[in-house]
C-alpha cells in the first residue's frame, strides 16, 4: 500500500511516523486506532457529515 503526501503529512500531523516502504501489521493497527479515534473526536460537522479532516481520515481507513 503507498499512501499519498497528503495523508503522510495528515498522518505525522496526528503523530503517526511510519515508514512507508515497510508498513507491519503493527504500524496498520497503529494507524488504523489513531485515525479512526481521530475521525470519531473531530472528523464531523455539526450534521455528523464528515469535515476535511474527516474525510482524509477515511480516505486512509479505505487503504487499510
Amino acid at each position: 500500500m503507498k499512501f499519498k503526501n497528503t495523508q503522510i503529512e495528515f498522518m505525522k500531523k496526528i503523530e503517526i511516523s511510519i515508514k512507508q516502504k515497510n508498513i507491519s501489521n503493527s504500524d496498520i493497527l497503529l494507524i488504523e486506532e489513531k485515525v479512526s479515534e481521530y475521525l470519531q473526536e473531530k472528523g464531523f460537522n455539526e450534521d455528523y457529515s464528515p469535515n476535511q479532516e474527516g474525510e482524509m481520515c477515511e480516505s486512509i481507513l479505505d487503504m487499510l
